[in-house]
């Protein structure tokens, strides 16, 4: 008894740190949903409050080749401008989006959104339909949206916003609150104006 209650602990603790953490990719390619399914509700966790921004693997998110909406390979800088990595089945990332689309006017700049996790093979019409979806459920118009489709996605995690802090790029992986994201992201009064 003492140590099934030792085990369900274990499997409680690592569950919440998972959660706290954002979604990992999904393994095989196979089990990757090819539309869009609102998932607000799903994997709820505690946003995390602490400012807990990291270099560590930073380089893997500096210089990101990726397709924009008209199928032009571009590569992204995140010395330039806030890059934030999400994926359309991502409980953690939508909930992300929604916040930032929500508080948009108290951000002093705005991450584009690098969309990631699709299946193995997906085409750039296919990405860009599930996205479209993603973006029309929330009410979210006019954010740029550049597209992951080829390479080893089991290297990112999501959400993750990759910016510029001190000449050097910084993640914030997971969850945080609209506090945290205002520290990475620069605060305004609502009004356009730097806090």
């Amino acid at each position: 008894m003492l140590m099934r209650r030792v085990w369900t602990g274990l499997a409680v603790t690592l569950t919440a740190a998972f959660a706290l953490a954002g979604c990992q990719p999904l393994q095989k390619s196979s089990s990757v949903p090819t539309t869009f399914t609102n998932r607000l509700a799903d994997e709820k966790a505690t946003p995390v409050a602490k400012f807990d921004a990291t270099t560590k693997g930073a380089s893997l998110y500096e210089r990101v080749t990726v397709y924009d909406a008209s199928g032009r390979k571009v590569t992204l800088d995140a010395h330039k401008q806030p890059l934030l990595f999400e994926a359309y089945w991502c409980p953690h990332c939508q909930r992300t989006i929604v916040l930032l689309h929500q508080h948009a006017s108290q951000l002093r700049r705005l991450p584009v959104f690098v969309s990631v996790g699709f299946a193995k093979g997906t085409t750039l019409a296919e990405a860009k339909r599930i996205n479209a979806q993603e973006m029309r459920a929330f009410g979210i118009q006019h954010a740029k949206v550049y597209y992951l489709l080829e390479g080893d996605h089991g290297q990112y995690s999501f959400p993750t916003l990759a910016f510029a802090r001190g000449g050097q790029v910084e993640l914030l992986k997971g969850e945080h609150t609209l506090a945290v994201w205002k520290q990475a992201l620069g605060a305004t009064n609502g009004n356009g104006l730097t806090t």
